[in-house]
């Protein structure tokens, strides 16, 4: 909704074996893999969202992989592929305190 205060979220790095872990949980199809996934996407993208972003101001519990699973399905495919990409680049490059998407910086 144009002019609307965006919505913000903390991503959190995982432990690398909690990672190694949740990779593992999430093998891809046969057809990924030659694709070249090293994960489930459908399975490891909400999964993955569960695991690593932050209730902002300790707002209640943070959200269930099946609740994940349902938000991901309403999602703008813009803002689902950022958050996801961010989460996995968290984990992957470890990089510090990025601010991205909208209304970001």
């Amino acid at each position: 909704m144009q002019g609307a205060d965006p919505d913000v979220v903390e991503v959190r790095a995982l432990p690398a074996p909690e990672w190694d872990a949740l990779v593992q949980l999430h093998p891809p199809t046969e057809q990924q893999a030659e694709d070249g996934w090293g994960w489930n996407l459908a399975t490891f993208r909400p999964a993955l969202l569960a695991a690593c972003v932050v209730s902002p101001d300790d707002e209640g519990d943070p959200l269930t992989e099946a609740e994940w699973a349902q938000l991901l399905l309403k999602m703008p495919v813009g803002d689902r592929e950022l958050l996801y990409r961010t989460a996995v680049d968290v984990n992957e490059n470890r990089w510090p305190g990025a601010d991205v998407g909208k209304g970001s910086g």
